[in-house]
């Protein structure tokens, strides 16, 4: 189940994707060595050592328990993008940062996900609320995931989707952003 995370996690979103009984079996792996534990702002977080990743991804292929796994992962990474801050960010908002920040590629790969199954609402969810993080770090991640998303299922008239207008807003901001205006008029 540890496999799915690409960063280090916390033991609640291993829980959130792998369900209740994954936090004994995270300090198993510890203590057998094949997982490490990390502390970062006074938190826990675990870790596969990659070789054992790499091995469990191997291992699990293109199995029913792995894609469910995966799906799960997705929509962990969803609910980690709802709470980027959703207005103009405040001193609070630096701990919301600070969790999209060490989720970025976790992200990344829930975004893949979404494509690779065709999944334009979840696409969607993932990226519309990234907003106000993607223009304070100046993610070329996110606005790329825009555009990506932006691409494969544009907004139209028949389809007001509230979060495909955002997400066409940001693909075309980060476009703005990276010298691309004749893009970002389009």
């Amino acid at each position: 189940s540890l496999s799915v995370f690409t960063a280090p996690a916390r033991a609640e979103d291993v829980r959130a994707v792998a369900g209740q009984d994954a936090e004994p079996g995270l300090r198993d792996l510890v203590a057998r060595s094949l997982a490490v534990r990390v502390e970062r702002d006074g938190r826990s977080r675990f870790a596969l050592l990659e070789t054992v990743r790499q091995f469990s991804h191997r291992r699990l292929g293109d199995s029913a328990e792995h894609d469910d796994l995966r799906r799960a992962h997705a929509a962990w990474a969803v609910a980690i993008a709802a709470q980027a801050p959703r207005t103009r960010p405040t001193h609070g908002s630096a701990d919301e940062l600070r969790l999209v920040d060490d989720a970025m590629d976790d992200l990344r790969n829930a975004h893949g996900w979404f494509l690779d199954h065709d999944d334009r609402t979840g696409a969607r969810a993932l990226v519309a609320p990234l907003w106000w993080y993607s223009a304070l770090r100046v993610s070329s991640d996110v606005f790329d995931w825009a555009r990506e998303t932006d691409d494969r299922w544009p907004v139209s008239i028949e389809d007001p989707d509230p979060d495909g207008v955002r997400v066409a807003a940001l693909a075309a901001s980060g476009d703005a952003f990276q010298g691309a205006l004749g893009d970002a008029r389009d």
